[in-house]
């Protein structure tokens, strides 16, 4: 039994991957111009030149020079218009030019682990850039929208080469999103700094991948393989709740977690491999996987 659980484990896990969407035009390659005011806009996303256009300022630019990989990335800089600090946004929302809030976003049907990607930064007077990912479900009973998943990371030091960067999403609830909302600013201080630059190119969903990985960040939990009942030890992990997905990726259930030993039931899961993934305190990203074996 125990070579035959090792042999599902190798298996499966080596190619598991959880199915998900992609990110619109995550590597920046198109573009639509407008004639006048002049100026590109990538496709799928919006930026501040439709608003700031009219006085002829531009926040967003397709780079051909400083590139990751393809033949464009996009750069954001924060500039002066009329008299006020506006940094360089990106976002698949919509900016309210009245209240500068950003909302909507684009369709999603999947619950991404990471958002992940590749930036340079070239901060001024000692600047934040910052990245947010917000998934969101339309609740029709309520008449309402919940936050489904959240991710946020500031970017305050200067990178002058290619940096990766990969934001694990918190969940708070087990549905699946509809919509998803990704932001990026190229200042995030309050009062910002005029001539700060954010690079971005290759941004993508990314989910836990290979057998390697799941080895190197180990879910403390037993008996493995289990028939009844899982004992998840919570102590070093502090993770709020953990995802429950089959082996194929389909999302199955979220458990929340409380301090210290925690008990899940899998008395009525059928027999197969199954994988669990929680978000800790730090953002740390912890994953196991586990045999139910009837």
């Amino acid at each position: 039994m125990k070579f035959f659980t090792l042999l599902l484990i190798t298996t499966f896990i080596s190619t598991w991957a959880i199915a998900q969407d992609t990110i619109p035009n995550a590597g920046f390659e198109n573009w639509t111009a407008n004639v006048v005011p002049a100026y590109n806009n990538p496709d799928g996303w919006t930026t501040l030149n439709p608003l700031t256009g009219a006085l002829n300022v531009f926040t967003a630019f397709k780079d051909s020079t400083v590139v990751h990989s393809g033949h464009y990335s996009i750069k954001l800089v924060t500039k002066s218009v009329a008299g006020q600090t506006a940094p360089g946004i990106l976002t698949t929302g919509t900016v309210n030019a009245g209240s500068g809030n950003i909302t909507g976003g684009v369709p999603i049907a999947s619950r991404p682990a990471y958002l992940s990607g590749w930036y340079q930064y070239s901060p001024v007077s000692g600047d934040t850039a910052a990245a947010s990912i917000l998934l969101t479900k339309w609740d029709a009973v309520g008449d309402s929208e919940i936050i489904v998943g959240q991710a946020s990371k500031n970017i305050g030091s200067a990178a002058s080469s290619w940096t990766s960067f990969s934001m694990a999403i918190n969940y708070l609830t087990n549905a699946t999103p509809d919509t998803v909302l990704i932001s990026f600013f190229s200042s995030a201080t309050q009062a910002g700094a005029v001539n700060s630059t954010l690079w971005l190119d290759d941004l993508s969903y990314t989910a836990i991948n290979g057998i390697n990985e799941i080895e190197n960040s180990p879910m403390s939990l037993y008996p493995n393989p289990a028939s009844q009942q899982i004992n998840i030890d919570n102590g070093n992990m502090q993770a709020a709740s953990v995802n429950l997905y089959a082996v194929d990726g389909r999302f199955i259930k979220l458990i929340k977690m409380h301090e210290g030993l925690n008990t899940l039931d899998v008395s009525s899961l059928p027999a197969g491999v199954y994988i669990l993934s929680g978000v800790g305190t730090e953002g740390n990203v912890y994953h196991s996987s586990v045999v139910i074996d009837k």
